[in-house]
């Protein structure tokens, strides 16, 4: 219910999804009785079909995404392929918060340059879009999430992160059986963690801890070579002078 007083688990019943989906742009979805849902693609001018996608059962009021951020390759301006979408959520009258949903390179080879240094770049264009938010509001209310095709000790993933106290909080997610790998690359027969969800200081204060998860499902590979990763927020901002924090429904 959005006006109580816990924000069920991204991803699974508040009906925040996100990825990258073949699809036609513009598309408007309706699942079963929660009704219309908002969508938000972004769509590249480049030749690229598998698009960033999220799906919100909340009302999505700004859409402030990035499609031309570029960086330089061997000499050439290059733009980071699927962007960083960027929106707004009004969960309820009094709390809203900004996804920030990106895919960053792949591990696979490609012609137009080095792949670990083109995800470098684009981690820094990204970690350059959070400095901005900060910098105008330190106690913004934002998530970042998605596939960054990294482990967690690597350059890119550190770089998103951050330092200091503009440091992002990465929450550590585990499925029932303890294990904490999100995708499986079949060509290399390798399990990794390489999907996270990051929040930002201000949202941090409305995590509920304990509530990251992955989900585990019999039979996933059969629907992707990734897992969806969950968390559980409160609908409010949470002071961090506040003395307890309400029981998880």
């Amino acid at each position: 219910d959005a006006g109580g007083q816990e924000v069920p688990p991204v991803g699974a019943s508040l009906g925040l999804g996100c990825g990258v989906l073949w699809g036609t742009p513009g598309y408007q979805a309706t699942i079963g009785p929660k009704g219309s849902m908002n969508w938000q693609r972004i769509e590249q001018a480049s030749p690229v079909s598998n698009a960033l996608h999220l799906l919100s059962r909340f009302p999505i009021v700004e859409r402030l995404s990035h499609t031309n951020d570029t960086y330089q390759l061997n000499g050439h301006p290059m733009r980071i392929e699927r962007g960083i979408l960027d929106v707004r959520i009004q969960v309820n009258t009094e709390y809203s918060f900004r996804a920030l949903v990106v895919h960053l390179k792949s591990k696979r080879t490609t012609e137009i340059g080095d792949q670990a240094v083109m995800r470098r770049e684009e981690s820094l264009l990204l970690r350059r879009h959070v400095e901005d938010i900060l910098k105008r509001d330190p106690n913004e209310n934002f998530i970042v999430l998605g596939d960054f095709n990294d482990t967690p000790y690597s350059e890119p993933v550190r770089n998103v992160i951050g330092t200091d106290n503009r440091r992002l909080f990465v929450l550590r997610p585990r499925d029932s059986k303890g294990y904490d790998t999100t995708h499986f690359w079949k060509a290399h027969r390798e399990f990794s963690r390489i999907d996270y969800l990051m929040i930002s200081p201000g949202m941090s204060n409305e995590f509920v801890t304990g509530t990251e998860q992955i989900a585990a499902p019999p039979h996933w590979l059969n629907g992707s070579d990734h897992r969806a990763v969950s968390a559980t927020f409160y609908t409010y901002d949470v002071g961090t002078n506040r003395p307890t924090r309400p029981q998880a429904q």
